[in-house]
């Protein structure tokens, strides 16, 4: 790997990982959501992702990440992000409010609501 790439096993605490980082770059071909995802974006890092369909509502291009959907797009994406610190912060601000939509609380929340409406149809 590169000197500037790390690669790292299991770690237990992960919020000073992802804070130890500048961009998150996460150029996975399928997903069912990507919860790394939501944990960079709690933890304020600009995200770089595949343009995938399963992140249509809730990742958007150039507001809340940057997407990329070919080798040629990642490269000149990460080179702006790199060479941009408005664009880095103002995605990181966009995604850290995002991911605030998606906290255990409030996703437990719409699950009771769907619960309860589910009984109350009997």
């Amino acid at each position: 790997a590169p000197e500037n790439v790390t690669f790292i096993n299991f770690i237990e605490d992960i919020v000073p990982a992802y804070c130890g980082t500048d961009i998150f770059f996460f150029p996975s071909l399928c997903e069912n959501q990507g919860i790394v995802l939501l944990e960079a974006a709690a933890c304020k890092r600009p995200i770089l992702v595949r343009d995938l369909p399963v992140y249509e509502n809730w990742l958007k291009d150039d507001v809340n990440c940057l997407k990329a959907k070919t080798d040629d797009e990642f490269g000149e994406k990460l080179e702006r992000l790199i060479e941009d610190k408005n664009l880095r912060d103002k995605l990181a601000k966009n995604a850290h409010e995002m991911s605030r939509g998606h906290s255990l609380k409030k996703t437990g929340q719409r699950l009771k609501g769907i619960y309860e409406n589910l009984l109350n149809e009997k």
